[in-house]
């Protein structure tokens, strides 16, 4: 399913949502006791500098967490979503179902479900360049997406999140990178939100547009990893030795995944460098299925079932782009779907300065 409304590029801006929700779950513990509902938190959100705590009731509070005043929700919410650009504009995903939207943040409230399945909403999240369109995960039942602010919705993706996936960080991050913002988030647990949160934080302030990975200029992990069912050729460490190659880390439910397919294959025809790929979390079929609809650029795809292996190459947030150099270091990492910019102004003078032999 090619989801051609999608046209987000992800920068320092969108890491900054992420910082941010990770500095109030830090500071999160002393607001709940404020709030008098340590037990029942279970998301939050800023609405400009109203910070939005909820669970069987919604409650706001303006000076960072020292007072608070409840608002009324139709029910009992499991997720809020915000966006800068609709000020005021809150949403609320219900654990009874459905999604409410209040335009007067949050004095009254219109449920809006037409076509989205019954079911708690687990996460609710607003894309990026586009307030208007929204994303909705319903418990056991998928990944719905609105274009009309929530008057209508339609199924997005039917397993977007494999087994017990959504709490794992590489699923929920590239979502996040997708949709820009953090409300999506609100599903993990607390440190590893505060883990990740901050390792945005520091990359947003540091002069690189990408997240240093200290394996930089460092073996590849040593792995083998076998085919994708279906197909012939795996992955392991010594493919990745005698020549310059690129290692691309992507899932079939992984939405940002779809956005750099176009690049990735015509990168591919081009001929100029290696494209190996590490499948990861993924059902055979359901990667099959991927590469059938969207082209394989991979010269060898190492499927990686359990995770494993893509925690020893320290990635976090799918789709991730490794620059391997011809002794099998890591020479670059890029998190998150690259663009044509990043892929010829950054990525690409990477390879072809290893291939030439002038940098290591």
């Amino acid at each position: 399913m090619t989801n051609s409304t999608l046209n987000f590029e992800p920068d320092r801006r969108h890491f900054l949502a992420l910082g941010m929700g990770a500095a109030a779950v830090l500071v999160l513990p002393g607001a709940v006791r404020a709030a008098g509902e340590a037990a029942d938190i279970r998301t939050l959100a800023f609405d400009g500098d109203t910070l939005l705590i909820a669970g069987a009731t919604l409650r706001a509070s303006l000076n960072d967490g020292r007072s608070w005043h409840e608002r009324p929700t139709p029910s009992p919410v499991s997720s809020i979503a915000t966006h800068p650009a609709r000020p005021g504009r809150l949403l609320a995903g219900l654990a009874r179902g459905g999604v409410a939207v209040s335009g007067d943040g949050g004095s009254s409230w219109t449920t809006r479900s037409d076509g989205l399945a019954s079911g708690e909403v687990t996460a609710l999240a607003v894309a990026a360049g586009n307030p208007d369109m929204l994303y909705a995960a319903i418990r056991g039942d998928g990944l719905w997406k609105s274009e009309d602010a929530g008057a209508t919705w339609a199924l997005a993706m039917d397993r977007p999140w494999l087994d017990e996936a959504e709490r794992d960080p590489l699923t929920l991050a590239s979502v996040d990178l997708e949709t820009g913002m953090g409300g999506i988030l609100a599903m993990m647990p607390v440190a590893v939100f505060a883990l990740i949160g901050a390792g945005f934080y520091w990359g947003l302030f540091n002069g690189d547009d990408t997240l240093a990975s200290p394996l930089i200029g460092k073996a590849v992990p040593e792995f083998d990893l076998p085919p994708i069912e279906g197909l012939s050729k795996g992955l392991s460490t010594a493919d990745l030795k005698g020549q310059v190659s690129l290692v691309n880390v992507w899932a079939s439910w992984c939405v940002p995944c779809r956005v750099e397919m176009p690049l990735l294959n015509e990168l591919a025809a081009r001929d100029e460098v290696a494209i190996f790929g590490i499948n990861y979390k993924d059902r055979p079929e359901e990667a099959l299925g991927f590469l059938a609809e969207l082209g394989d650029p991979y010269t060898r795809i190492g499927a990686d079932r359990n995770g494993r292996v893509s925690i020893d190459w320290g990635v976090y947030g799918l789709p991730e782009t490794f620059v391997i150099d011809a002794e099998g270091r890591i020479a670059y990492k890029h998190i998150g779907p690259f663009n044509r910019r990043s892929l010829e102004e950054v990525i690409l003078p990477v390879v072809r300065r290893l291939q030439e032999g002038t940098g290591s």
